[in-house]
């Protein structure tokens, strides 16, 4: 989010078709915020369609070696893993029960936890990837950022103090073709929600270092780009949203603090009551994911009230 805007490319304002998943996978810890995720994903998934769901649980086998000795446990791999897919089926029964029509899989795996569920997910072909985040230690065994850069499907973070809440939608935009996918898919899930919701597109912008060479007053400049922008979120919605679905799209602006712009957004996400942010990602190469925004990273990562979705 520079204060020199890019030449904006066009992702076009063919119809918008409301959200819907089709293969999930849900990451879990079996512990920790598990319960705050499955409630969560319970919620959105009884407000958006979701087809498949498949619920993982990575151990890490280190853990297993501190746990039981390699010589003296009586336990083989096999029967620590099914003791542990029935505790795993268990507490997905308990707190999934919004959709009825979505169909469960279970899955239990040794490795490493990164590794393992991007291995899954191209297994399953995933279009909707979910983890949670405790937001004392930002701990998952999957680090947030880490995720975010090599899966290639939208991602999805759900911190421990989130609302069962979706009525107020938050799309940073930089005015690139990311932000415009991820405010199309925010159209989208507002698509489908039965009640009324907002979108809200925020832009952070940052005052010029040497405006008083021009012996322009910090007012005067500070207005100037602010009717700047506000005309470019204008054209930029007319550009990628369809008329039928401006429907109230709002736009705000930022002054950036001293603070990172994810700091920025993630403080006026909190201020606004905003309960989903929806984030483009930087793109879709291989290269392009490893160099995702730390504008990007850093509002998926540190997020402690807001669920994250970040849209590749």
């Amino acid at each position: 989010m520079n204060t020199m805007l890019e030449p904006r490319k066009k992702v076009g304002t063919n119809a918008i078709k409301p959200f819907s998943i089709s293969n999930a996978l849900v990451g879990l810890q079996m512990g920790g915020v598990d319960e705050e995720v499955l409630e969560y994903f319970n919620y959105f998934s009884s407000l958006i369609p979701v087809e498949k769901a498949c619920f993982l649980h990575v151990v890490n086998k280190p853990d297993i070696f501190n746990v039981y000795e390699m010589d003296s446990s009586p336990f083989s791999d096999v029967e620590l893993d099914k003791d542990m897919l029935i505790k795993l089926g268990k507490l997905v029964k308990t707190h999934m029960k919004g959709n009825k029509e979505l169909k469960i899989n279970l899955d239990v795996m040794d490795g490493n936890p990164l590794e393992e569920l991007l291995e899954k997910a191209d297994q399953l072909k995933s279009d909707f990837l979910v983890i949670g985040q405790n937001t004392e230690n930002r701990h998952h065994g999957i680090l947030a950022k880490n995720l975010a850069r090599q899966v290639w499907s939208n991602s999805m973070l759900i911190p421990d103090k989130a609302k069962l809440s979706l009525q107020n939608i938050l799309v940073p935009v930089d005015f690139s073709i990311h932000s415009a996918e991820a405010l199309r898919i925010a159209v989208a899930i507002r698509k489908r929600l039965p009640h009324a919701a907002k979108v809200t597109l925020v832009h952070v912008y940052e005052m010029p270092a040497n405006y008083s060479a021009y012996r322009i007053n910090e007012f005067k400049v500070k207005k100037m780009i602010e009717e700047d922008r506000v005309g470019a979120l204008e054209q930029f919605i007319i550009e990628h949203v369809p008329e039928a679905d401006r429907k109230d799209l709002d736009t705000a602006l930022v002054n950036r603090s001293p603070h990172s712009i994810g700091h920025n957004l993630i403080g006026f996400a909190e201020q606004y009551g905003h309960d989903l942010i929806v984030m483009g990602a930087k793109g879709h190469s291989k290269l392009a994911l490893l160099l995702m925004g730390s504008v990007t990273e850093k509002v998926f990562s540190h997020s402690q009230h807001i669920p994250v979705l970040i849209v590749k």
